[in-house]
């Protein structure tokens, strides 16, 4: 396979993961054929041009010269490993600088962004990726990303997206178009045909009918562009987001252009690794609780297909904070051995890895097969909510995506996510539908599954210490949670009926947060149980790190232990 690249995603403003995937070596002997950094682009110092170039100020240069050193050392020993090397960039990303002297010619005259409707805007982006393309001529491409521009890591620079999404699918959708279209013939004609280096434009967005997702929208885009064997699109294997109850990406396989599927190892929404959690069996086989599943087995041999873009650790923010790479390592193996090889199963290659790099007997390799393969409906049954989500058809955000990163949310809404990570839709569906008893069965029956895991793991005899404590840390990890979680969800189930129908058993609610509490308790307790434990969700809703996290699982559970209390207060 043409590609099999694999990237780490460090949290954005935070120090980088300690990880056993930033060795070359490592991903050389998984099956990688390509390793991706990132920030390249703040190297341009646009001497060409004379005026603002960067970098000018001593705190300027400093960083420069660290970054300099860094990405010299990256691409060493990644081809020294015999990778290629590519480097993923956001735009438009530009020196401050740069963008002082010329703000009139590149930045738009109302919002002040910089704008792909000025003429030197993707002048200066033609001098940076010539620049870039001189400097560094080992580099074998770039994975462009527009929609998002995080600039926690690069002090020196300014940006935005050169594509303005428009604010709903009937408002604007032309000039979006038009605004992919000019900026892929570009880049198309300045890295591609220009400096002979890969092109691999990421489609991402955060709509359902865009880009990513939408195959008339992809094909109307697309067919515009003329192919290049250095051009490839990169297209998430979902439709939407690494989520599950999401139906397999419609633009895979479409069109005339090359593609590489993208996968998540780490699994950014579903605990991040803290505990046992085998999705990679989804990617490649299908997730089952899709209508039609489909997974990279039914692709993988077609001739637009040219391989994958992983990333091994990283996606979102914040934590969990995994301490040990097992359950992102056991996927990442797994899924390159099957693009490099396709003829053989995602079973024989788990088996491999169980032999080979876990060191497991015959009967602990079955054992851990149970376990892997639980993990996926423990989750899906503890996180998500099917009654829900069975209504949304994948194209809104399952259980509105109250649990993701390391945090809880509860019933409090907030203005977070556009509206999105909080419970109240979502119980105002099932209440309307008379569904909670369903959901409820479907939270305790994670519990019982956790059980069975932890079960499982008992039977199992490993030499190795390292790997059975974390094993056994991470299956008591996931048991202690959604233990928790289950009592959590039954409150505000029963918390929130009692409202609605204002007829409260108080008697039956107290009992509930006792048991909630105590699960609480002990879930908090981990961390003491093993050096190895990744650290805890918090019970509050997401935020921007610049902003105070809103309310969340916590504040909506203390809401109707408020009215418990003064249900007692009024007793006695």
């Amino acid at each position: 396979m043409r590609f099999i690249l694999d990237m780490i995603h460090n949290n954005p403003g935070e120090k980088p993961f300690e990880t056993s995937f930033s060795s070359p070596g490592k991903l050389k002997a998984y099956g990688f054929n390509g390793q991706v950094f990132k920030h390249i682009n703040c190297l341009a110092t646009f001497a060409k041009i004379g005026n603002g170039a960067f970098p000018a100020s001593d705190e300027e240069k400093s960083w420069y010269e660290n970054l300099k050193a860094k990405v010299n050392i990256q691409i060493q020993n990644a081809k020294a490993a015999g990778l290629e090397v590519f480097y993923h960039i956001d735009l438009f990303v530009l020196p401050r600088s740069i963008v002082s002297t010329f703000r009139d010619d590149i930045c738009d005259d109302d919002s002040g962004k910089i704008t792909i409707e000025k003429e030197l805007t993707l002048k200066l982006h033609e001098v940076l990726f010539d620049e870039i393309c001189s400097v560094y001529p080992e580099i074998d491409g770039f994975i462009v990303r527009v929609g998002e521009t995080y600039l926690m890591d690069t002090p020196y620079h300014v940006g935005n997206s050169p594509i303005e999404w428009a604010k709903n699918a009937t408002d604007g959708l032309s000039k979006e178009k038009k605004s992919y279209v000019k900026l892929l013939k570009f880049l198309r004609d300045v890295i591609c045909k220009k400096n002979n280096k890969n092109l691999i434009f990421r489609t991402w967005d955060v709509f359902h009918d865009r880009f990513h997702s939408n195959l008339d929208y992809y094909l109307d885009v697309t067919n515009q562009i003329e192919p290049h064997e250095k051009l490839v699109f990169s297209i998430k294997h979902t439709s939407y987001d690494f989520w599950r109850n999401m139906k397999f990406n419609p633009c895979l396989t479409q069109g005339k252009h090359q593609q590489i599927i993208e996968v998540q190892s780490q699994r950014e929404y579903e605990g991040k690794g803290a505990f046992p959690n085998y999705a990679v069996y989804g990617v490649i086989n299908g997730f089952t609780e899709v209508a039609e599943p489909k997974g990279l087995k039914d692709v993988i041999g077609h001739p637009l297909i040219k391989g994958i873009y992983n990333w091994s650790r990283g996606g979102g923010w914040y934590g969990p904070y995994i301490k040990n790479d097992l359950w992102p390592d056991l996927a990442c193996y797994v899924l390159a051995k099957y693009v490099n090889e396709p003829n053989r199963t995602e079973l024989e290659y788990f088996n491999d890895y169980c032999e080979n790099i876990l060191k497991l007997s015959l009967k602990d390799t079955e054992i851990f097969r149970k376990i892997c393969l639980l993990s996926l409906d423990a989750i899906l049954k503890g996180q998500y909510c099917a009654e829900y989500n069975k209504q949304l058809n994948g194209i809104k955000l399952p259980t509105n995506l109250w649990m993701r990163d390391d945090v809880l949310s509860g019933l409090i809404p907030h203005d977070n996510l556009g509206g999105a990570g909080h419970l109240k839709p979502v119980f105002e569906n099932l209440y309307e539908n008379d569904l909670f008893g369903e959901v409820i069965k479907e939270k305790e029956e994670s519990v019982k599954i956790w059980k069975q895991i932890q079960n499982l793991y008992n039977q199992m005899t490993i030499s190795d210490s390292k790997l059975d404590d974390y094993l056994r840390i991470s299956i008591e990890y996931g048991l202690r949670l959604f233990t928790a979680i289950s009592f959590g969800w039954q409150i505000l189930a029963e918390g929130y009926c009692s409202e609605k129908n204002n007829q409260w058993n108080c008697a039956k609610l107290n009992n509930l947060i006792e048991k909630y509490d105590n699960a609480w308790t002990d879930y908090k307790k981990l961390p003491k149980m093993s050096e190895q434990c990744a650290s805890l969700y918090r019970p509050v809703s997401w935020s921007w790190p610049s902003d105070p996290p809103p309310p969340g699982l916590d504040a909506s559970i203390n809401h109707f232990r408020r009215v418990v209390m003064k249900s007692q207060k009024a007793e006695n």
